[in-house]
Protein backbone atom coordinates (compact mmCIF):
# COMPACT_ATOMS: atom_id res chain seq x y z
CA UNK A 1 0.00 0.00 0.00
CA UNK A 2 2.84 2.08 0.57
CA UNK A 3 3.75 2.71 -3.21
CA UNK A 4 -0.09 3.87 -3.83
CA UNK A 5 0.89 7.43 -5.20
CA UNK A 6 -1.27 10.59 -5.32
CA UNK A 7 -2.02 9.36 -8.63
CA UNK A 8 -3.86 6.44 -7.84
CA UNK A 9 -6.07 8.13 -5.37
CA UNK A 10 -6.29 11.24 -8.32
CA UNK A 11 -7.61 8.17 -10.82
CA UNK A 12 -9.71 6.64 -8.58
CA UNK A 13 -11.67 10.52 -7.90
CA UNK A 14 -11.62 11.43 -11.59
CA UNK A 15 -13.39 7.55 -12.18
CA UNK A 16 -16.04 8.00 -9.53
CA UNK A 17 -16.76 11.53 -10.81
CA UNK A 18 -17.05 10.22 -14.51
CA UNK A 19 -19.10 7.35 -13.41
CA UNK A 20 -21.68 9.45 -10.94
CA UNK A 21 -22.10 11.35 -13.84
CA UNK A 22 -22.52 8.68 -16.32
CA UNK A 23 -24.70 6.22 -14.80
CA UNK A 24 -27.71 7.48 -14.51
CA UNK A 25 -27.55 7.97 -18.49
CA UNK A 26 -26.07 4.49 -19.43
CA UNK A 27 -29.35 2.96 -16.66
CA UNK A 28 -31.67 4.73 -19.03
CA UNK A 29 -30.46 3.20 -22.19
CA UNK A 30 -30.72 -0.02 -20.83
CA UNK A 31 -34.52 -0.08 -19.57
CA UNK A 32 -35.30 -1.17 -23.29
CA UNK A 33 -37.98 -4.30 -23.22
CA UNK A 34 -34.96 -6.26 -24.37
CA UNK A 35 -32.43 -5.53 -21.91
CA UNK A 36 -34.90 -5.77 -18.89
CA UNK A 37 -34.31 -9.01 -16.67
CA UNK A 38 -35.86 -10.69 -13.67
CA UNK A 39 -34.02 -10.73 -10.37
CA UNK A 40 -33.79 -12.77 -7.73
CA UNK A 41 -37.53 -11.03 -6.38
CA UNK A 42 -38.71 -11.44 -9.66
CA UNK A 43 -38.85 -7.51 -10.30
CA UNK A 44 -37.88 -6.33 -14.37
CA UNK A 45 -34.74 -4.15 -13.94
CA UNK A 46 -31.77 -3.59 -16.43
CA UNK A 47 -30.11 -7.25 -16.21
CA UNK A 48 -26.95 -6.04 -18.51
CA UNK A 49 -25.64 -3.31 -16.66
CA UNK A 50 -22.00 -4.00 -15.84
CA UNK A 51 -21.20 -3.39 -19.66
CA UNK A 52 -20.59 0.57 -17.66
CA UNK A 53 -17.26 -0.89 -16.54
CA UNK A 54 -15.51 -1.62 -19.43
CA UNK A 55 -16.54 1.54 -21.11
CA UNK A 56 -15.93 4.06 -17.89
CA UNK A 57 -12.67 2.50 -17.30
CA UNK A 58 -11.39 2.94 -20.65
CA UNK A 59 -13.02 6.37 -21.10
CA UNK A 60 -11.47 7.25 -17.82
CA UNK A 61 -7.92 5.61 -18.89
CA UNK A 62 -7.77 7.91 -22.23
CA UNK A 63 -6.21 10.94 -20.38
CA UNK A 64 -3.35 8.09 -19.35
CA UNK A 65 -2.88 7.67 -23.24
CA UNK A 66 -2.72 11.14 -24.08
CA UNK A 67 -0.32 12.26 -21.32
CA UNK A 68 2.17 10.02 -21.98
CA UNK A 69 4.25 6.77 -22.81
CA UNK A 70 1.45 3.75 -21.56
CA UNK A 71 2.85 0.51 -20.87
CA UNK A 72 1.49 -1.71 -23.76
CA UNK A 73 0.64 -3.84 -20.87
CA UNK A 74 -1.91 -1.63 -19.33
CA UNK A 75 -3.53 -1.71 -23.04
CA UNK A 76 -3.76 -5.29 -23.34
CA UNK A 77 -5.37 -5.61 -19.95
CA UNK A 78 -8.01 -3.11 -21.63
CA UNK A 79 -8.69 -5.04 -24.46
CA UNK A 80 -8.92 -8.31 -22.73
CA UNK A 81 -11.31 -6.47 -20.33
CA UNK A 82 -13.53 -5.56 -22.93
CA UNK A 83 -13.45 -9.20 -24.75
CA UNK A 84 -14.37 -10.29 -21.73
CA UNK A 85 -17.08 -8.03 -21.01
CA UNK A 86 -18.60 -9.00 -24.74
CA UNK A 87 -18.25 -12.83 -24.26
CA UNK A 88 -20.41 -12.06 -20.80
CA UNK A 89 -23.00 -9.32 -23.14
CA UNK A 90 -23.36 -12.88 -25.28
CA UNK A 91 -24.38 -14.91 -22.64
CA UNK A 92 -26.89 -12.49 -21.33
CA UNK A 93 -28.65 -11.24 -24.17
CA UNK A 94 -28.90 -14.69 -26.23
CA UNK A 95 -28.23 -17.04 -23.36
CA UNK A 96 -30.77 -19.51 -21.29
CA UNK A 97 -30.64 -20.65 -17.93
CA UNK A 98 -30.52 -24.44 -19.05
CA UNK A 99 -27.06 -25.83 -17.95
CA UNK A 100 -24.44 -24.24 -15.66
CA UNK A 101 -20.98 -24.81 -14.71
CA UNK A 102 -18.35 -26.25 -17.35
CA UNK A 103 -19.80 -29.89 -16.58
CA UNK A 104 -23.33 -28.53 -17.64
CA UNK A 105 -22.18 -27.13 -20.37
CA UNK A 106 -20.30 -30.36 -21.70
CA UNK A 107 -23.16 -32.44 -20.92
CA UNK A 108 -25.70 -30.26 -23.13
CA UNK A 109 -23.02 -30.31 -26.02
CA UNK A 110 -22.93 -34.33 -25.55
CA UNK A 111 -26.80 -35.02 -25.01
CA UNK A 112 -28.24 -32.21 -27.80
CA UNK A 113 -25.22 -31.80 -30.13
CA UNK A 114 -25.42 -28.00 -29.76
CA UNK A 115 -23.20 -25.01 -28.39
CA UNK A 116 -24.67 -23.03 -25.45
CA UNK A 117 -23.84 -19.29 -24.83
CA UNK A 118 -22.24 -20.78 -21.38
CA UNK A 119 -19.62 -22.90 -23.21
CA UNK A 120 -18.49 -19.91 -25.97
CA UNK A 121 -18.11 -18.15 -22.92
CA UNK A 122 -16.01 -20.83 -20.95
CA UNK A 123 -13.80 -20.99 -23.92
CA UNK A 124 -13.61 -17.35 -24.81
CA UNK A 125 -12.21 -16.92 -21.63
CA UNK A 126 -9.78 -19.74 -21.67
CA UNK A 127 -8.37 -17.96 -24.71
CA UNK A 128 -8.26 -14.40 -23.42
CA UNK A 129 -6.70 -15.18 -20.38
CA UNK A 130 -3.73 -17.52 -22.00
CA UNK A 131 -3.71 -14.83 -24.21
CA UNK A 132 -2.47 -12.48 -22.04
CA UNK A 133 -0.22 -14.48 -20.19
CA UNK A 134 1.71 -15.61 -22.76
CA UNK A 135 1.73 -11.86 -23.87
CA UNK A 136 3.02 -10.16 -20.46
CA UNK A 137 5.28 -13.53 -20.68
CA UNK A 138 4.36 -15.24 -17.42
CA UNK A 139 7.05 -17.51 -15.91
CA UNK A 140 4.36 -19.65 -14.28
CA UNK A 141 2.24 -19.92 -17.49
CA UNK A 142 -0.04 -22.29 -16.29
CA UNK A 143 -0.60 -20.68 -12.38
CA UNK A 144 -1.15 -17.20 -13.91
CA UNK A 145 -3.71 -18.22 -16.53
CA UNK A 146 -5.04 -20.36 -13.68
CA UNK A 147 -5.62 -17.49 -11.50
CA UNK A 148 -7.29 -15.37 -14.13
CA UNK A 149 -9.44 -17.74 -15.13
CA UNK A 150 -10.69 -19.17 -11.23
CA UNK A 151 -11.46 -15.42 -10.11
CA UNK A 152 -13.20 -14.48 -13.72
CA UNK A 153 -15.35 -17.70 -12.63
CA UNK A 154 -15.42 -17.09 -8.83
CA UNK A 155 -16.78 -13.64 -9.35
CA UNK A 156 -19.56 -15.00 -11.55
CA UNK A 157 -20.85 -17.81 -9.53
CA UNK A 158 -21.19 -14.93 -6.58
CA UNK A 159 -23.03 -12.74 -8.75
CA UNK A 160 -26.47 -14.25 -7.38
CA UNK A 161 -27.25 -11.10 -4.65
CA UNK A 162 -27.83 -7.98 -5.42
CA UNK A 163 -24.16 -6.18 -4.35
CA UNK A 164 -22.60 -9.56 -3.41
CA UNK A 165 -20.28 -9.50 -6.81
CA UNK A 166 -19.49 -6.02 -5.83
CA UNK A 167 -18.07 -7.15 -2.41
CA UNK A 168 -16.34 -9.78 -3.05
CA UNK A 169 -14.08 -7.67 -5.74
CA UNK A 170 -13.46 -4.89 -3.20
CA UNK A 171 -12.38 -7.85 -0.80
CA UNK A 172 -9.57 -8.70 -3.37
CA UNK A 173 -8.92 -5.46 -4.00
CA UNK A 174 -8.48 -4.46 -0.04
CA UNK A 175 -6.02 -7.36 -0.57
CA UNK A 176 -4.39 -6.81 -3.43
CA UNK A 177 -3.64 -3.49 -1.13
CA UNK A 178 -1.32 -5.12 1.64
CA UNK A 179 0.73 -6.88 -1.73
CA UNK A 180 3.90 -4.82 -2.97
CA UNK A 181 2.26 -4.05 -6.66
CA UNK A 182 3.50 -2.04 -9.26
CA UNK A 183 0.57 -0.55 -10.60
CA UNK A 184 -2.25 0.51 -8.74
CA UNK A 185 -4.07 2.16 -12.18
CA UNK A 186 -6.77 -0.30 -13.12
CA UNK A 187 -6.89 -0.78 -9.00
CA UNK A 188 -8.21 2.58 -8.28
CA UNK A 189 -9.76 3.61 -11.65
CA UNK A 190 -12.04 0.29 -11.23
CA UNK A 191 -12.54 1.25 -7.40
CA UNK A 192 -13.73 4.78 -8.35
CA UNK A 193 -16.57 3.27 -10.62
CA UNK A 194 -17.77 0.55 -7.92
CA UNK A 195 -17.93 3.13 -5.47
CA UNK A 196 -20.13 5.08 -7.87
CA UNK A 197 -22.28 1.89 -8.96
CA UNK A 198 -22.64 -0.46 -6.21
CA UNK A 199 -25.66 1.85 -4.18
CA UNK A 200 -27.86 0.67 -7.66
CA UNK A 201 -26.84 -2.80 -7.36
CA UNK A 202 -27.34 -2.58 -3.32
CA UNK A 203 -30.76 -0.90 -4.01
CA UNK A 204 -31.78 -3.73 -6.47
CA UNK A 205 -31.92 -1.13 -9.37
CA UNK A 206 -29.89 -3.11 -11.69
CA UNK A 207 -28.11 -6.11 -12.37
CA UNK A 208 -24.56 -6.97 -13.25
CA UNK A 209 -24.80 -9.32 -15.40
CA UNK A 210 -22.49 -11.74 -17.03
CA UNK A 211 -21.27 -8.76 -18.48
CA UNK A 212 -20.48 -7.31 -15.31
CA UNK A 213 -19.31 -9.80 -13.34
CA UNK A 214 -16.69 -11.26 -16.07
CA UNK A 215 -15.63 -7.87 -16.23
CA UNK A 216 -14.80 -8.05 -12.40
CA UNK A 217 -13.56 -11.23 -12.45
CA UNK A 218 -11.21 -10.34 -15.23
CA UNK A 219 -9.71 -6.66 -13.27
CA UNK A 220 -9.39 -8.39 -9.72
CA UNK A 221 -7.56 -11.72 -11.54
CA UNK A 222 -5.59 -9.10 -13.35
CA UNK A 223 -4.76 -7.25 -10.46
CA UNK A 224 -3.80 -10.11 -8.63
CA UNK A 225 -1.56 -11.68 -11.17
CA UNK A 226 1.33 -8.78 -9.82
CA UNK A 227 1.46 -10.66 -6.42
CA UNK A 228 4.64 -13.09 -5.72
CA UNK A 229 5.02 -16.48 -7.08
CA UNK A 230 4.12 -18.30 -3.82
CA UNK A 231 1.20 -16.18 -2.94
CA UNK A 232 -0.14 -16.68 -6.71
CA UNK A 233 0.45 -20.44 -5.88
CA UNK A 234 -1.87 -20.30 -2.43
CA UNK A 235 -4.25 -18.02 -4.29
CA UNK A 236 -4.85 -20.78 -7.10
CA UNK A 237 -4.90 -23.94 -4.13
CA UNK A 238 -8.06 -21.96 -2.54
CA UNK A 239 -9.75 -21.31 -5.57
CA UNK A 240 -9.85 -24.72 -7.06
CA UNK A 241 -11.05 -25.44 -3.46
CA UNK A 242 -13.60 -23.22 -3.85
CA UNK A 243 -15.09 -24.19 -7.06
CA UNK A 244 -15.08 -27.53 -6.19
CA UNK A 245 -16.86 -26.72 -3.04
CA UNK A 246 -19.62 -24.81 -5.54
CA UNK A 247 -19.73 -28.42 -7.51
CA UNK A 248 -21.67 -29.90 -4.37
CA UNK A 249 -22.97 -26.93 -1.94
CA UNK A 250 -24.89 -23.69 -2.73
CA UNK A 251 -22.55 -20.75 -1.68
CA UNK A 252 -26.06 -19.00 -0.94
CA UNK A 253 -26.94 -21.38 1.53
CA UNK A 254 -23.39 -21.59 3.03
CA UNK A 255 -23.44 -17.43 3.36
CA UNK A 256 -26.75 -18.22 4.54
CA UNK A 257 -25.63 -20.71 7.40
CA UNK A 258 -22.24 -18.16 8.50
CA UNK A 259 -23.76 -15.51 10.60
CA UNK A 260 -20.41 -12.96 9.76
CA UNK A 261 -20.91 -13.79 6.23
CA UNK A 262 -24.58 -13.20 6.01
CA UNK A 263 -23.85 -10.00 7.68
CA UNK A 264 -21.42 -8.78 5.02
CA UNK A 265 -23.36 -10.12 2.16
CA UNK A 266 -26.66 -8.02 3.95
CA UNK A 267 -24.69 -4.91 4.64
CA UNK A 268 -25.72 -2.34 2.54
CA UNK A 269 -29.38 -3.82 0.85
Amino acid sequence: MKNLSGTGIILFLVSFLAAKLLLPYFFDLLTHDKALKKNWHGKLIPGTAGVVFPVIISLVSLPLAAAGPVKTEFLIYLYAIFATAMLGLLDDIIGDSGPKGLKGHLGYLWRNKRISTGLVKAVGSGIITLWVVLYIKSVNIIIDWLLLLLTINLINLLDLRPGRALKATIIIFLFALLLPLQDYRLLTITAGVIMAYIRFDLRGLVMLGDSGSNTLGMIAGLVLLQAGAVVKTVLVILLVLVHAVSEKYSFSKIIEGNTWLKKIDEWGR
